[in-house]
């Protein structure tokens, strides 16, 4: 579906915005990786949640993924087999992080629950970036397409 050349930087402002990003994405995702960009932690709870609910497809070490590369530690990067359940755990954290801009006009994301150690991309049928994360950063890019997905039969009753 995309290249990284055709995502758009997109802000994660409220948690009703990022439950309807959520909504979209499962509609489109086959695979989610996370990585652990300091290194593989073994308490890591969001890791720990998506080996509860989704098939590990691979766990590989890496110094480059996404937007990211390292000159230090490698990254540990899992990618998992998309299961509904674990879009469950990720709808009750308010996001991956807020988007905000502080008094002096500089960009300061505010860090959820998520954390800001990993980032976490969903991936198409073909491993096409949909939406991918740089949390420690606080940014995120999205495929246009993904924005396009119809959830208005959530408001129906």
């Amino acid at each position: 579906m995309s290249t990284r050349e055709e995502l758009e930087r997109i802000e994660l402002t409220s948690h009703e915005q990022y439950i309807e990003l959520l909504y979209k994405l499962r509609k489109l995702t086959r695979y989610i990786s996370i990585v652990q960009t300091l290194g593989e932690d073994k308490d890591d709870y969001n890791i720990y949640k998506a080996l509860s609910a989704m098939k590990l497809l691979s766990k590989t070490s890496t110094r480059d993924w996404f937007a990211t590369k390292t000159m230090g530690k490698p990254a540990v990067e899992y990618l998992f087999e998309k299961d509904n359940s674990y879009f469950i755990y990720l709808a009750s954290l308010e996001s991956f992080f807020i988007s905000r801009v502080d008094h002096r006009g500089e960009y300061c994301p505010v860090f959820t629950h998520f954390g800001c150690d990993d980032d976490i991309a969903f991936l198409d049928k073909d491993k096409q970036i949909l939406f991918y994360t740089c949390t420690h950063e606080g940014f995120a890019w999205i495929h246009p397409d993904v924005l396009k997905v119809d959830i208005s039969y959530l408001n129906r009753r």
